[in-house]
């Protein structure tokens, strides 16, 4: 009785162990994100581009010359938050990194600016910091 006790406290424990490893959950926190600059830029704040998260929808704006109004869902799984925009042509991932979004280029569709003198491109590993 005695084994079957120590058993199953055993299987209990291991079982925790593995649900705590693989229910990973990210907190991300709605707000702005703007695009964190390297270099010392004159770029005004309104033309950096920057992603607007709600609780269920967000915004990136990357191109200030653009029409195409990125707006859309997204989700998160484990540490990568996916933007998909609402007609489906776009998507955009990101490494969630405490307030930080990290631009994950190889798992994204095209961020090409139209005009390079009007904006600043977003490169992979790009930050995007939480500022409001």
């Amino acid at each position: 009785m005695k084994k079957i006790f120590v058993l199953l406290i055993i299987l209990t424990l291991t079982l925790s162990l593995f649900t705590a490893c693989t229910n990973k959950i990210t907190e991300l926190k709605m707000g702005k994100y703007t695009l964190v600059m390297q270099e010392n830029n004159e770029i005004p704040d309104v033309m950096l581009p920057c992603i607007t998260l709600t609780d269920e929808q967000f915004t990136f704006v990357y191109d200030s010359l653009s029409s195409y109004f990125n707006i859309g869902t997204y989700k998160i799984t484990d540490e990568i938050l996916m933007l998909t925009t609402s007609d489906k042509k776009y998507t955009y991932s990101f490494k969630i990194d405490g307030d930080s979004l990290i631009f994950i280029e190889d798992k994204s569709d095209s961020v090409g600016l139209i005009d390079s003198k009007f904006g600043v491109q977003v490169l992979d590993g790009s930050e995007f910091k939480l500022t409001e």
